[in-house]
């Protein structure tokens, strides 16, 4: 009876280890594929369809919303989540004190504007999205929220890779965040410490 068990133990954990894949961990580049949905229901974004990539990231490189990131620990390769991330905890609650208004002769000539329709400007900050609110002959009232303020938001994601970061992408977040320590990988051991002097 014991004969006839082994095999198949051998079996079921070899398949359990193909099935389990590498696991979601800190510092790893990791690609999802995922559909964001709004409150309503509507989809506001997926990685699934023609033409369409998994996205790829660094976790740990602040690249993505800290909420997302500390749902996807853990998960394996093919694993799959609904994870919902508050308002609060991706792009802030709305806030009626961000409409600016504009005085319409600033917009530049040519520039087509429609209400609804959100543009990205450049400022000393970087790139900002901008919502047209209202406008007038006169005056142009522009959103300063980001088109995704105040809105709860559902993503559902299945893990597709997890890889170990090579140096050039540890080295590229670490200068992203302006750390001026060196990232280590975590299967890396850490550096000796020199000698203690006596």
């Amino acid at each position: 009876m014991r004969r006839a068990i082994a095999p198949l133990f051998a079996i079921l954990m070899v398949l359990a280890l193909l099935g389990c894949g590498a696991a979601v961990k800190d510092k790893k580049v990791v690609q999802i594929d995922y559909t964001l949905t709004l409150p309503d229901g509507s989809v506001y974004d997926t990685s699934i369809g023609e033409g369409k990539k998994p996205l790829e990231f660094m976790m740990g490189a602040g690249q993505m919303i800290p909420t997302l990131e500390k749902e996807l620990l853990g998960l394996r390769v093919k694993g799959k989540k609904k994870i919902v991330v508050k308002a609060a905890d991706a792009y802030g609650e709305y806030d009626e004190e961000a409409l600016q208004e504009v005085p319409r002769s600033t917009v530049p000539e040519g520039m087509e504007l429609a209400v609804g329709q959100t543009y990205t400007v450049q400022t000393a900050m970087g790139p900002m999205p901008i919502t047209i609110k209202s406008m007038t002959d006169k005056v142009v009232v522009m959103d300063l929220n980001h088109p995704l303020a105040g809105k709860d938001l559902t993503f559902d994601v299945q893990v597709k890779t997890v890889r170990d970061a090579t140096k050039e992408e540890l080295a590229q977040a670490l200068t992203q965040s302006g750390m001026t320590q060196p990232i280590p990988s975590p299967d890396e051991p850490p550096a000796d410490e020199p000698p203690a002097q006596k």
